[in-house]
């Protein structure tokens, strides 16, 4: 079986409509970290979200500063934005080209790990 390894994304596209589904390898400690993450980000402790970034301006992180867990759904491989996504031009693809990306392209996300690029994801 040929899977498709992918770096993480250099940014994300806002919206979706997918349905949520268990997302490649998923387990209670992956629950865990999304929910902690989560968890600062609905602080509003400025210092505390801008070491989370990485950033060293608080207005840099209002774009991804979001309730996760009720944000609109994207598959991955549609979520993500950076040079490996523009050459790989998923709009471009036929059906089975997309569904074929979807099940055998697994991506290193940094928030959620390995996950498939047909695993639905959060901003």
């Amino acid at each position: 079986m040929f899977k498709i390894l992918f770096s993480p994304a250099e940014g994300k596209i806002s919206g979706g409509r997918e349905n949520a589904k268990e997302l490649l390898g998923s387990n209670s400690a992956r629950e865990n970290i999304l929910h902690e993450y989560n968890n600062i980000l609905k602080c509003g402790d400025e210092e505390t979200i801008k070491e989370l970034f990485g950033f060293k301006k608080f207005s840099d992180c209002e774009p991804y500063i979001t309730d996760i867990f009720n944000s609109p759904l994207m598959s991955a491989v549609e979520r993500y934005q950076g040079v490996a996504y523009e050459y790989l031009d998923f709009d471009s693809l036929d059906k089975n080209g997309q569904e074929y990306t979807k099940s055998n392209t697994i991506i290193f996300s940094n928030l959620y790990g390995p996950i498939l690029g047909g695993d639905t994801n959060y901003i």
